[in-house]
């Protein structure tokens, strides 16, 4: 993950789960949860228009105004059009498409699932993937979901990603292990 990405993450992070604990504490969560929705479906479908709001050269009253006007026409929440104007009044308004998975994110932890991704070189059978599932969620006491990625690039072995846990278990990992081991020896 380079800097800026990683950056982009961390501020991500930072909103997705502010957001949670707001609509938490004012317990609005499902009908955030409703708007969080609305809003990903819609950056998803308008995806040029989205990029004309976050267009850094329209102002952030602009934004503000045409956020307003978007919040309208959505029926959105208070707390929702509240932070979306924090979000552009921050300069965070890219962000948003990050912000709300990570809002998801937090959203499935509180209710006890997880998701994660396990990285292959071919496809895992759905029986190998449930049976990896059914393991994690025992060793994490998390009901886990995997998204499985097909990476050709990666020789054979698997990468797991669960929340924050990594596990490298590919044969491109163990051959730099082994070319270290080798060269030190």
């Amino acid at each position: 993950m380079s800097s800026s990405s990683q950056a982009r993450h961390v501020v991500a992070q930072r909103y997705g789960r502010v957001l949670f604990e707001m609509a938490s504490d004012e317990n609005t969560l499902p009908s955030i949860l409703k708007d969080v929705n609305t809003l990903a479906s819609l950056l998803e479908a308008e995806e040029n228009e989205w990029r004309l709001l976050t267009n850094p050269t329209i102002s952030r009253e602009d934004q503000t105004q045409m956020i307003s006007s978007l919040a309208k026409t959505l029926s959105l929440k208070d707390l929702t059009v509240r932070f979306l104007k924090v979000l552009s009044q921050n300069g965070r308004l890219p962000f948003l498409n990050e912000v709300l998975k990570i809002f998801h994110v937090a959203h499935s932890e509180a209710q006890g699932k997880i998701q994660g991704t396990i990285e292959t070189a071919q496809p895992l059978s759905k029986t190998e993937l449930a049976g990896l599932e059914k393991k994690l969620s025992q060793d994490l006491d998390k009901e886990v979901t995997l998204k499985p990625v097909i990476k050709s690039e990666l020789l054979g072995g698997a990468i797991l990603k669960v929340g924050t846990l990594m596990v490298d278990a590919s044969f491109g990992s163990r051959l730099t292990k082994l070319k270290t081991v080798m060269m030190k020896g």
